[in-house]
């Protein structure tokens, strides 16, 4: 409940748990925020997804500011979590 397919079913075949993912959240290419949590420090910035993921998922992200593509985990509300 909750999860959508990653790919095309085929009648009669069994559905994995890898065939599955959480709904989309960020498409390829979409603005999303930045969020780096350090201890109490919070740095939030503007990024481009460089892939689509839902929540829980790990994508690469291009900073607006820098132009540095960096990694992160997307949230539950589509922002993309970076931890160091």
């Amino acid at each position: 409940v909750g999860k959508e397919v990653r790919a095309t079913l085929r009648q009669g075949r069994a559905i994995r748990f890898t065939d599955l993912r959480a709904p989309i959240l960020v498409d390829r290419n979409q603005l999303v925020d930045i969020v780096y949590h350090h201890g109490t420090l919070v740095i939030r910035g503007e990024g481009r997804a460089l892939r689509q993921g839902g929540s829980g998922e790990r994508i690469r992200v291009m900073n607006l500011d820098s132009r540095i593509v960096i990694s992160g985990r997307i949230n539950e509300r589509g922002q993309v979590e970076v931890r160091r």
